[in-house]
């Protein structure tokens, strides 16, 4: 997601593109889809990075195929602060 309001505090579960905040778009995920798909690790541990990154710019619509390194490109150069979370997820053994 990006052009998150600067004022936004916290972001809902599932939200479908009509009901993001004013102003906010969406890129394309890993799955090549749209919106937040949950951890889906084959097996094992596994780490998810988020990242926010604070813009001194809003960025333009990036269109509806816009991938991550589309939107890391049009960030280039007006990033002025940034963090990351990272996440574990270790998927359950099954058991017989």
């Amino acid at each position: 997601m990006y052009n998150i309001p600067p004022s936004t505090t916290k972001l809902e579960d599932s939200v479908p593109d009509s009901h993001l905040l004013s102003g906010t778009k969406q890129a394309l995920n890993d799955w090549n889809e749209l919106g937040y798909g949950g951890p889906a690790p084959p097996i094992g541990n596994h780490r998810y990075f988020f990242k926010l990154y604070a813009l001194d710019v809003i960025l333009p619509d990036l269109g509806d195929l816009a991938t991550k390194k589309d939107v890391e490109h049009a960030m280039k150069g007006h990033i002025m602060g940034e963090t990351k979370l990272v996440g574990l997820y270790r998927k359950a053994e099954r058991t017989a």
